[in-house]
């Protein structure tokens, strides 16, 4: 593949993982993670998606009016991810990564089912405070090891029973301060090189321009076609996460 349709390429995977995150509210990491891999290794595209991640998911966490609020009560979620993402950016170093995205791909695949069945995840108050640190450590530590801060994390945010754009935002402030941890991690263990750092840098754009597109149609549909097209969409990344790991497996 030529360096000119290698960009191209790139620039086509960020404008449609931008897009669906702009709809609903996040897989920027694990579309973009899916397709890039296609063209790179896994840990080349954990490196390429980490900056646009980052800087979609801030500008996320930036939009809403609940970023105070929602801060104060999900901070003990959050430092514990941070914490984790480091162990398992480690383990990303030593493990098969097709294992690793099977995984992820099966919690993703058990989140949509429950969630189109109407089996909505619930936590109750009083064990808000104790499973926050636990969901955030599960969520680092595979977010360190497959580039994606979604899971399980998300069971533990949409089970807070958040309004949709609570929810969202609550999404991209905890999708980008692991993003950000992994990408400083990534590049404290040699597996962000310079070529990468630039390739990523320059995937901003896209994925910025996909986003608010996504955005612009997330609030022109209703709450209950978003969280059909919200689960669906994960049901579906999640099959070809798994079909595509256990292809290369076998």
């Amino acid at each position: 593949m030529s360096e000119l349709s290698l960009f191209a390429s790139v620039i086509a995977i960020f404008i449609l993982a931008g897009i669906v995150k702009g709809i609903v509210g996040n897989g920027l990491p694990v579309i973009s993670v899916g397709l890039l891999t296609l063209v790179f290794g896994l840990q080349e595209a954990i490196a390429i998606a980490a900056i646009p991640a980052f800087a979609t998911n801030f500008w996320q966490a930036s939009h809403g009016g609940y970023l105070r609020s929602l801060v104060r009560r999900l901070w003990p979620y959050l430092v514990c991810s941070i914490i984790a993402v480091l162990a398992g950016t480690k383990l990303l170093i030593a493990a098969n990564p097709f294992i690793l995205i099977t995984v992820l791909g099966l919690l993703i695949g058990s989140y949509a089912i429950l969630g189109l069945a109407g089996r909505e995840f619930a936590i109750s108050p009083a064990w808000e405070n104790s499973a926050g640190p636990i969901f955030g450590a599960l969520t680092g530590l595979i977010a360190g090891m497959t580039g994606s801060p979604a899971y399980p994390g998300m069971y533990f945010l949409n089970g807070l029973g958040f309004s949709r754009n609570q929810f969202v935002q609550a999404l991209g402030i905890s999708f980008s301060t692991v993003t950000l941890t992994v990408a400083i991690s990534m590049k404290s263990n040699n597996l962000l090189s310079l070529g990468q750092f630039v390739l990523s840098l320059g995937a901003i754009v896209p994925a910025m321009v996909g986003m608010m597109i996504g955005t612009r149609i997330r609030h022109k549909i209703s709450e209950e076609l978003f969280k059909k097209l919200f689960y669906t969409s994960m049901l579906m990344l999640s099959i070809y996460l798994v079909f595509r790991s256990i292809l290369r497996l076998i």
